[in-house]
């Protein structure tokens, strides 16, 4: 027999109405056998909170005539939910804050014809307390191949467990058989304690805030399905790079490495692909001016001219500069420009606000101005360094932030519009930028 409290509640109750509610085999229900008259009947029960709780519960309604039985949840004198004809049980959960709360459970019935009559039934009411936070643990067995179960962090009291994991593509398979370059979703299956439920709780993975495709509530938050993007584990190495999914750098180098705008160290030939990265390195004006080609998917060849005394033409072009082409295009359609001087200065670090302007820049040509693509703003005047921003650059560090490809540091409190961009920072707003804009 199951009692409506479930374990650990303990909630008093007063039924009022033409025929009072009663306990029977599923719980507490409200009959209304053949020949009774039409009727109502409320149960109701007031709870006092120290701290917020899931309120769950079961319903099953049983009728002949759906528009004239009807069953009703009632919270603090609002109409929450109602019920026709049900035919099994559904669950069904509500967040409670703290504090003193009414709860009401509301049937209105006909007269029945059949000998068993129109029912509303309830049972497993419960109180649980609310798992606020989710933090996870994955870890490499074998670099860039295999994973560790997840495990929770820290570990003790987080009243959840790791109840599978597994990567997701066409079939779901064990954590340990994730290969290097393919692209799948991690997807974590976690299980409540008794008395505790997840309410979209924020999630990290390794300390990080996880980037999570999708999170499914399973019953009354008694379980949680959690799914991540889908992402790439690296097919090639960077020694200076730490193998580290969501690690906040990590999937962005390597998309946009992956996707041709970014490649490793190269001092002397960008085509070449070494095995570092330098992520803490600043990104200069040349390799800048490369990566807005590669977005654009335009450039011209065998250029004469950039227009800047810095970077001359060399009519051997074994000794030209790499991003001579690139420089030349860019600088053609307005998207750099150089200094007071003439020069371009190809070696300078690119600050942040410039890297704003750059994007605006190349959305302009590649879209139109006036289009879709280069008309969100965003108020910014609230961060606090918004006054260091150039009054040149304010409209597109605006639109930048609009569309997501900057967001700030020290957990977006700042914009440091003047600080130097580093080559990682570059990657994740490439990323960024790829994932809404590119078009192959």
């Amino acid at each position: 027999m199951t009692a409506i409290n479930a374990s650990g509640t303990n909630i008093r109750y007063a039924s009022t109405g033409n025929l009072p509610w009663r306990f029977d085999e599923e719980g507490f229900a409200y009959s209304g056998n053949a020949g009774f008259p039409d009727s109502e009947s409320m149960l109701q029960a007031n709870v006092t909170l120290d701290e917020d709780m899931l309120l769950t519960f079961e319903v099953c309604a049983l009728g002949e005539e759906p528009d004239c039985d009807i069953g009703t949840f009632i919270l603090d004198y609002v109409d929450r939910e109602d019920w026709l004809v049900t035919d099994e049980w559904v669950q069904y959960s509500i967040l409670l804050e703290k504090g003193t709360h009414n709860l009401r459970w509301a049937y209105t019935k006909d007269a029945a014809d059949d000998p068993v009559g129109d029912m509303f039934r309830l049972r497993n009411v419960s109180l649980k307390k609310v798992i606020r936070e989710v933090n996870l643990r994955v870890g490499m067995e074998k670099p860039g191949v295999y994973f560790e179960t997840p495990q929770i962090t820290p570990p003790g009291d987080a009243h959840y467990s790791v109840d599978t994991a597994g990567w997701y593509s066409e079939s779901y398979v064990p954590c340990n058989s994730f290969e290097a370059g393919k692209r799948d979703r991690l997807q974590i299956f976690l299980q409540a304690d008794a008395g505790y439920a997840f309410v979209t709780p924020a999630v990290s993975i390794n300390n990080s805030t996880a980037p999570i495709a999708d999170v499914h509530f399973i019953g009354t938050g008694s379980e949680m399905m959690i799914q991540t993007p889908l992402y790439m584990v690296k097919s090639y190495e960077f020694s200076d790079v730490a193998i580290r999914p969501w690690q906040w750098n990590y999937e962005g180098i390597y998309a946009a490495c992956e996707n041709g705008i970014m490649t490793g160290d190269a001092k002397k030939d960008e085509s070449q692909q070494t095995t570092t990265f330098r992520p803490k390195d600043n990104i200069s004006r040349a390799e800048m001016v490369m990566i807005l080609a590669r977005l654009a998917g335009d450039h011209w060849s065998n250029q004469t001219n950039t227009g800047f005394t810095d970077v001359p033409y060399k009519p051997n072009k074994a000794k030209q500069v790499y991003y001579f082409d690139n420089l030349a295009w860019a600088a053609f359609h307005g998207i750099v420009t150089g200094y007071p001087d003439g020069t371009f200065r190809p070696n300078n670090p690119v600050i942040r606000a410039d890297m704003a302007v750059l994007l605006f820049r190349l959305n302009q040509y590649r879209f139109g101005y006036g289009s879709v693509e280069t008309q969100a703003r965003a108020d910014i005047t609230w961060m606090p360094d918004y006054g260091e921003i150039p009054k040149y650059a304010r409209e597109a560090m605006s639109w930048a932030y609009a569309e997501g490809l900057i967001t700030g540091r020290d957990d977006g409190k700042r914009l440091a519009p003047k600080a130097y961009t580093q080559r990682q920072e570059c990657a994740t707003i490439v990323q960024r930028y790829i994932n809404k804009f590119w078009q192959n």
